[in-house]
């Protein structure tokens, strides 16, 4: 991984992830980090490494060792995806039904 997401993965939450509508035959799919807060997911085999295929057992079993539920990986890879959706500090989220 680049400096600028070691630095990142040192002073914020972070778990692993995969995306499951991205399986290879064998069930299994490729690791990214997704860090709290910080836009998308950084797949794992960048700069000449290989990359990582995990099933989604061993995702979050790899997450728990590192201290987070099922619930808290998945707030932080939503802080991820909605980071430049979230409302203003003070205004109610609306939603449509």
């Amino acid at each position: 991984m680049s400096e600028q997401i070691d630095e990142l993965m040192r002073n914020n939450r972070w778990v692993y992830w995969i995306n499951e509508a991205d399986r290879r035959p064998d069930g299994t799919c490729r690791v990214s980090i997704v860090i709290e807060n910080q836009s998308g997911h950084f797949p794992t085999g960048e700069n000449g490494k290989e990359p990582w295929y995990w099933g989604k057992e061993t995702c979050k079993l790899k997450n728990a060792e590192r201290g987070f539920d099922e619930m808290t990986a998945y707030k932080i890879v939503s802080s991820s995806m909605f980071k430049e959706h979230k409302p203003k500090p003070g205004r109610a989220l609306r939603v449509k039904s």
